[in-house]
């Protein structure tokens, strides 16, 4: 049982790319984390979607939007509120 169980982390950047976001996105999935990963490439955060959900079991919301426009921020925040119920963490990677 991970730490992070039943919390939700937003991670902007955190598609599989091989980049720190997605070694991120890792490490909260390994701590059972539910995750929103965001970023402008749907199939890194496709790809990421698929391996972090196969590999850790956790849920995972991938989501296409540009940190630097609000509206797109904003709709990212309900989604993922809609889906899990909150926010616990917000990493700011991309």
């Amino acid at each position: 049982m991970g730490t992070m169980n039943d919390k939700t982390v937003i991670i902007t950047g955190g598609g599989k790319g091989g980049g720190i976001g997605y070694g991120i996105s890792t490490a909260f999935a390994k701590e059972g984390a539910n995750l929103v990963i965001t970023g402008r490439n749907k199939k890194k955060l496709d790809d990421g979607k698929e391996e972090l959900e196969s590999l850790y079991g956790v849920k995972v919301l991938a989501l296409q939007a540009d940190g630097g426009d609000e509206e797109q921020v904003k709709c990212v925040i309900e989604k993922a509120v809609k889906e899990f119920g909150g926010i616990h963490v917000l990493i700011n990677n991309a």
